[in-house]
């Protein structure tokens, strides 16, 4: 979906929406139908979002809206397309999973058994998920070989077909902060550079910083179609070769970033990086005081004590 320019988070949170919401309402087996046959229509959203536009940041949210919009409407006997999953012509499936054979059968294994929510990783930089092999092998090229920028003279990356279709398109500046986190060059550009993908990296300064561009300016972007068919769980593998003024290389492959896999963020590293993303937003007593109500929200009575605090406006996190 990705490769074909769909933001695959987008067409499929509305139908996880409508589901979260759905369950709120308490809709029975007719209801759930109508309210996903409801929300699979209005599933929409462009990769090309990715370029110069503000919509990316707002699109889950779209999906979040258009969900809650069908469980509302399937709530109050508004009536859904039926089998909208299996449906031949016009099908979510048939649609969204264009040239990909799709079995509708997948949607309901595992139910009540199978919890998705255990897959869910949070992201060690702060940079599109596809670009995190690459950062990973870059931070360990710079690590672990004591490198100096300044002995590179050409940067070659290999990726897989997702992420060199979405991130490894040519990058020309200016660059806007959304393009940056969105591009494979600039990324392991950054992490040589600074040893660190961060929200500092996406803030116009240093997008516009001449040493990122020069090495930049350096790097090549390839598809290696062998990493296409590779086991599932190690599709997002990268590989990052750096040819030195000397002649000599250095080179790293990663196929399980730091924050997936069995690398998977601990909850103290959440923590550390909440308060890393957070510390040039918000005053440091609001900073403490949604920290704590988060990790109690267990024991909360009115979710409404955490939206007072996560309403106020915030600071620019990129200025």
């Amino acid at each position: 979906m990705i490769s074909r320019g769909w933001h695959s988070g987008v067409v499929f949170g509305t139908l996880s929406a409508a589901a979260s919401a759905g369950s709120l309402y308490g809709l029975d087996a007719a209801g759930f139908e109508d309210a996903l046959g409801i929300a699979a229509t209005q599933s929409c959203g462009l990769m090309s979002a990715q370029f110069e536009s503000m919509v990316k940041r707002m699109q889950h949210g779209f999906a979040s809206r258009a969900g809650l919009t069908a469980a509302a409407l399937a709530a109050s006997g508004y009536v859904g397309i039926k089998r909208v999953f299996e449906r031949e012509y016009g099908g979510w499936l048939a649609v969204f999973g264009e040239c990909h054979h799709p079995e509708a059968g997948q949607i309901y294994a595992g139910l009540g058994t199978l919890w998705e929510t255990d897959r869910i990783a949070a992201k060690a930089y702060a940079a599109m998920g596809l670009l995190h092999a690459g950062i990973d092998a870059a931070l360990q090229l710079r690590s672990d070989d004591k490198l100096r920028v300044d002995q590179i003279e050409r940067i070659d990356i290999d990726m897989p077909e997702a992420g060199y279709q979405h991130g490894g398109w040519k990058a020309l500046r200016p660059l806007e902060p959304i393009g940056a986190q969105m591009n494979i060059a600039y990324a392991v550009a950054v992490a040589l550079l600074d040893g660190e993908v961060l929200i500092e990296q996406f803030s116009q300064k240093r997008i516009n910083s001449d040493d990122v561009w020069n090495l930049i300016d350096r790097t090549q972007i390839h598809h290696e179609m062998a990493y296409d068919q590779l086991p599932e769980d190690e599709r997002e593998t990268t590989r990052v070769r750096l040819t030195l003024k000397d002649g000599s290389t250095r080179v790293k492959t990663v196929a399980h970033p730091r924050g997936t896999g069995n690398r998977v963020l601990t909850n103290a590293d959440i923590v550390v990086k909440y308060r890393s993303l957070t510390r040039s937003v918000i005053s440091a007593d609001r900073q403490s005081a949604i920290e704590k109500t988060v990790l109690d929200l267990e024991t909360l009575d009115d979710i409404s004590k955490l939206t007072a605090l996560l309403t106020p406006t915030v600071r620019s996190a990129l200025e």
